[in-house]
């Protein structure tokens, strides 16, 4: 499916996942929700073809099976006072800071 420019657009894939395109680039405001939803039930939000949502409103990916992601400006970021960036799944935590691993606080 050709994507057009200048104008905002849903697809649908085959397997029922769902993207919002704007100018060609996975994009949705964050206040209407993911740009990209899988069928599995994941979800990752997406502005200007970067991930983004602020983490002051939640993770921008919220993985089916548990692990969550905080992502700025296309960097994996969330300030380590408020909690780790990155938990995975498996229970496993990292802290993340304008993209830079950074070391959890005491």
């Amino acid at each position: 499916m050709t994507k057009l420019l200048y104008k905002q657009m849903c697809q649908t894939n085959d397997n029922g996942s769902k993207e919002y395109y704007l100018n060609n680039k996975l994009h949705r405001d964050p206040k209407d929700g993911p740009a990209r939803i899988l069928a599995d039930g994941s979800k990752t939000y997406w502005f200007n073809g970067k991930r983004h949502r602020n983490p002051k409103d939640g993770p921008a990916y919220i993985g089916a099976h548990g692990t969550i992601q905080y992502w700025f400006n296309g960097k994996c970021h969330r300030d380590p006072k408020d909690g780790p960036a990155c938990i995975w799944a498996d229970g496993t935590i990292q802290y993340w800071f304008n993209g830079e691993q950074v070391k959890a606080p005491k």
